[in-house]
């Protein structure tokens, strides 16, 4: 019953997301065209509304479509389009707000200036996206010394590897899970503790999901690979995200501790999973 629940609730929010996406794409479209139709007289607009319209029903289409590498694609093209549009969205509301404000309410005659101002506002906007987009794929390894004042039974040190928020996809997929077990191989670690958003919010759009489980049996370390969850680690699909770990060869604390070697290791669950902000977890207790 509590599935069915959840599952109802997961479907009834499908529409209000739907409509929050398509409104943020046809508010950037309108501004971007706004813009660049000045510059380019001879843009046609109705292929531009249809690449618009393409583009943006392609991640619900992948998302709908059985899993195969067709919908991957589409995903893949949904994705990065959608966060093209979080880019464009802002750069089009405060372009928008100046242009109100200049052109409109002081009714300076700066319509020449303002065009090119919008023009620069959306491509700087544009290769902010395309710097994250090459960069998203791109693994930085950060060290860091945590100075303990209790000695460790181990020895002088203990070499923990953290990973945080993979988010499996169709863009985080196998072979960037592949990429990071190389890298964590080389670290030598004591622990590798992963520390919530393995998903985002279903494991519906994880295409190659054993293959990614049986490349994370690959992690190397002295003591384990241990995990909690995420905020993004939540609803309908949660038994399979958890069943998942266990496939994958770690060990998931929920609200859990494990010692070893004189080492205490606590694992929490997320103070509001899937955004439950009503969520209540055990308080921790000194020790």
């Amino acid at each position: 019953m509590a599935k069915k629940r959840d599952s109802m609730a997961h479907k009834n929010q499908i529409i209000p997301i739907l409509a929050f996406y398509l409104l943020i794409t046809a508010l950037s479209a309108w501004r971007v065209w706004h813009a660049v139709s000045q510059f380019f007289p001879g843009w046609a607009l109705p292929w531009y509304a249809a690449d618009c319209c393409v583009l943006s029903f392609s991640l619900p289409l992948g998302y709908l479509l059985p899993k195969t590498r067709i919908a991957k694609g589409l995903e893949i093209i949904g994705n990065y389009w959608y966060s093209l549009q979080f880019m464009l969205i802002f750069a089009a509301l405060f372009e928008w707000l100046v242009d109100v404000v200049v052109v409109c309410l002081r009714r300076l005659p700066l319509q020449k200036q303002m065009s090119v101002f919008s023009l620069v506002i959306f491509v700087v906007a544009a290769a902010g996206f395309l710097y994250g987009a090459v960069h998203t794929r791109k693994i930085k390894i950060r060290e860091y010394d945590c100075p303990v004042a209790k000695p460790l039974p181990t020895g002088e040190t203990l070499r923990i590897v953290h990973l945080s928020d993979i988010h499996l996809g169709s863009i985080n997929d196998l072979h960037m899970v592949q990429k990071i077990v190389s890298e964590v191989n080389t670290l030598s670690a004591d622990y590798i503790c992963i520390t919530g958003d393995m998903f985002t919010e279903t494991t519906h759009e994880v295409f190659e999901m054993n293959a990614i489980s049986a490349e994370f049996r690959k992690l190397k370390s002295k003591y384990g690979v241990y995990a909690c969850l995420g905020n993004h680690d939540a609803g309908e699909d949660l038994p399979e995200m958890k069943r998942f770990f266990q496939e994958s060869g770690i060990t998931l604390l929920e609200d859990e501790s494990v010692v070893q070697e004189g080492v205490f290791l606590l694992g929490r669950t997320d103070m509001t999973p899937g955004g439950d902000t009503g969520h209540n977890r055990p308080s921790v207790q000194p020790v």
